[in-house]
């Protein structure tokens, strides 16, 4: 981890020592300055820690408003889908976001994933057919191997 500076080990030179006099003695002994310019260097490199924050706390942290969304959303009665298509990072905006779609009517309390009642063209007959009611001879005809000429 880091170093710490003990009181006990840190003398005090007059102002005209140099640390490269001492080195013959064994002990090295560091001026006022030097001890300002490490612990500087020391407190900058904590510093710098404590404002990056690694990895798996950003993703601690996009969780933890991911799941502030949906429980938003289920007091709401609000589509889970809006997890999916809006931005989760931020809580609040993401709340705002959900009131201006409830606004403008796409985003309606207890929206569903049923159907909304639009009609499309799929190219195919919907109508009763013989498949509505197939008898037992029609399911084993469709299941049976056939054979090659």
């Amino acid at each position: 981890m880091s170093e710490q500076i003990d009181d006990k080990s840190i003398e005090q030179q007059p102002n005209n020592s140099t640390p490269e006099d001492n080195e013959g003695q064994g002990n090295k002994t560091f001026t006022q300055e030097e001890v300002n310019r490490i612990v500087s260097e020391r407190l900058a490199k904590e510093r710098a820690k404590h404002n990056n924050p690694s990895v798996k706390e950003q993703e601690l942290a996009a969780r933890e408003s991911k799941l502030a969304c949906r429980e938003y959303l289920l007091d709401t009665g609000g589509d889970s889908v809006l997890l999916d298509i809006l931005d989760t990072n931020d809580p609040d905006k993401f709340k705002a976001s959900v009131e201006k779609l409830r606004e403008a009517g796409f985003a309606s309390q207890g929206a569903s994933n049923q159907s909304s009642g639009v009609r499309m063209r799929t190219g195919m007959s919907h109508q009763s057919s013989d498949f509505s009611n197939p008898s037992e001879s029609q399911i084993a005809d469709a299941f049976k191997l056939k054979q090659r000429s």
